[in-house]
């Protein structure tokens, strides 16, 4: 399995605090059985601000740390850049997922910068880029409705109609989404939020995503090993 979204590099942001807190978590995702992890630290001025030289070289030196306690995981490196108005700034030198040409992006709680929001991810796009916004289901402003009558027609029609599950029940997005989805966005799902670790409500809006098949990648965005097993399972944790 492919984890696209964790905070495993020790001291560049608010996940793991020192290499050996790198390497328990590592243990962890491999004993719940992913062998590929894209290592994505903070990118939000102001607050968490290392370059992607650090980036990269604390990605070595994990890595080796992990060769040689024989943990079987492949980093692969990214950042989870946050939109604010500096993001633009950072496609002079972006750090993408892997050999991809895809920004892992957390977008802003507030509801109201959805313009902002909407400007911000065209102007990505444009640049040549493919915004992949991480864990959606935790923002307000992405928020899908469940219906259980008819068909939509038109645009909104054509971007839930196809994730009508077995019940007959449709999947609504919002403003917002349908905007993301029609620009041609990717979507990360946190496997934490369809196991209840971020509450019900947001356990439910993983679960109107995933049935309208919204999710094109999950990740684990761990922070650290303490939670591995609410976020992972009880595999997580050798159980």
């Amino acid at each position: 399995m492919i984890d696209w979204h964790c905070h495993l590099l020790p001291g560049l942001d608010d996940g793991a605090a020192d290499p050996d807190e790198s390497v328990a978590m590592a243990r962890c995702l491999y004993a719940a059985g992913y062998r590929e992890v894209y290592c994505t630290p903070h990118q939000l001025k102001g607050g968490y601000e290392a370059g992607n030289e650090e980036v990269l070289a604390a990605l070595s030196g994990v890595q080796a740390a992990l060769d040689r306690e024989g943990v079987g995981i492949r980093l692969l490196a990214g950042r989870e850049y946050y939109l604010d108005e500096y993001l633009l700034d950072c496609l002079a030198d972006p750090l993408p997922l892997g050999d991809s040409r895809c920004l892992l992006i957390e977008l802003p709680h507030r509801v109201a910068h959805r313009e902002m929001v909407k400007q911000t991810l065209f102007r990505v796009v444009s640049a040549g880029f493919t915004p992949v916004i991480a864990h959606p289901e935790r923002s307000p402003s992405l928020e899908v409705s469940q219906s259980g009558h008819g068909r939509r027609t038109g645009i909104l029609g054509r971007l839930f109609n196809a994730g009508r599950s077995d019940d007959g029940a449709t999947y609504i997005p919002s403003n917002l989404l349908a905007y993301l989805m029609e620009l041609g966005c990717g979507f990360q799902g946190n496997v934490g939020s369809l196991r209840g670790y971020y509450g019900g409500t947001v356990r439910r809006q993983a679960e109107f995503m995933r049935a309208m098949r919204l999710y094109d990648r999950m990740g684990s965005d761990l922070h650290s090993s303490q939670h591995a097993g609410l976020i992972l399972g009880d595999s997580a944790q050798g159980r």
